[in-house]
């Protein structure tokens, strides 16, 4: 006869997956920049002059790819600091964005006409170039 081996084994407990785990903590994270959202827009109805909610409203659009919503506090911003470039940046880049190149294009070239050396502006130019490639002339930047 063969040789079994009687000693007793102990059964180790299989490890479990951090998977469930993990993804209750995205959707609580989730729910949280909901609730944080809807915190926001509710600031902003109290005060719409909000900049710092209308910005980290207008962030959660960009990031969640709203960005016909998100133009819509770009466009607050600006209302309220009318001076800040970047609002117009970023204006100009939802356009670009959405699709609507002539819009962005007559935007940064407005940008442009008032800070020609504004390097954001310029390099926003350089990598949508070959978006506006049909809308350029050789010497828009002349």
């Amino acid at each position: 006869m063969g040789s079994l081996n009687t000693r007793p084994v102990l059964a180790l407990p299989s490890e479990q997956s951090n998977y469930s785990e993990k993804m209750e903590e995205k959707r609580e994270t989730r729910k949280g920049k909901k609730d944080e959202e809807r915190m926001y827009e509710e600031l902003l109805k109290e005060n719409p002059r909000n900049v710092e909610a209308l910005k980290l409203v207008l962030n959660e659009k960009m990031r969640k790819g709203k960005t016909s919503e998100a133009l819509k506090y770009v466009d607050k911003l600006i209302k309220i600091q009318p001076d800040e470039v970047e609002w117009r940046l970023l204006q100009a880049l939802c356009y670009q964005m959405i699709g609507n190149l002539s819009k962005a294009k007559r935007l940064f070239n407005n940008i442009l006409a008032k800070k020609p050396l504004l390097l954001k502006a310029l390099h926003v130019c350089f990598l949508t170039s070959s978006s506006f490639s049909h809308l350029f002339s050789p010497t828009s930047f002349i």
